[in-house]
């Protein structure tokens, strides 16, 4: 193909495609050996705000998450195999058996006990719950600062930056014949139906 001008044609103008993230994004962190399900995932505009409603299964293993801020509209819920836990904006690290653990802000978690009750406790900032002896405890300062220093650095990974794409607009010719072009496509032991990508 050739130009108005006679020299080879121009390839066709790429068009770059940009995404930029939010700033504030929830981050999911999921160690090894574990089994997380994604049960629902809704973000409703209802003109005032954004309602949000996340629904997590841990089935195995252990989940490090931090959850932005939400509306008192909004839902961020873990399934455990015996009991749930709630979520409110915060840096949490749970595990299957129930232990919760919560940097800042606060948590609920409802375990069910031998006695096949269960037993539910608001988890706040800078404790955990131990599902051994259903009781909560203060955490260490080191973990606390682990907890808040990953939290800190999920929200600099999630920083608007522009990414841009680039559409491949590569044409590979396929021909039913085998190895040439024209004739019936058997003189080459090809049959008629044997395909061929020429480049």
């Amino acid at each position: 193909m050739a130009s108005a001008e006679g020299g080879p044609a121009s390839s066709p103008a790429i068009t770059p495609i940009a995404y930029r993230p939010n700033a504030e994004q929830n981050v999911v962190r999921i160690w090894q050996n574990s089994a997380l399900g994604i049960d629902k995932l809704t973000s409703t505009d209802t003109g005032a705000d954004v309602v949000t409603e996340t629904q997590l299964d841990l089935r195995a293993g252990r989940v490090l998450d931090t959850v932005k801020k939400m509306n008192s509209a909004s839902k961020y819920e873990i399934k455990l195999p015996n009991g749930v836990a709630g979520i409110r904006g915060t840096c949490y690290d749970l595990w299957a058996n129930g232990l919760f653990r919560i940097g800042n802000g606060s948590g609920v978690i409802s375990i069910i006990g031998a006695d096949n009750q269960p037993n539910t406790k608001v988890v706040p900032g800078g404790y955990e719950f131990d599902p051994g002896t259903g009781q909560l405890n203060p955490l260490p300062q080191s973990v606390i600062n682990s907890l808040n220093k990953l939290e800190t650095q999920s929200r600099v990974v999630s920083a608007p930056q522009m990414t841009t794409f680039t559409a491949d607009r590569t044409v590979h010719h396929v021909s039913h014949h085998h190895g040439h072009h024209g004739g019936d496509g058997q003189g080459d032991g090809g049959g008629p139906n044997s395909l061929q990508v020429s480049k």
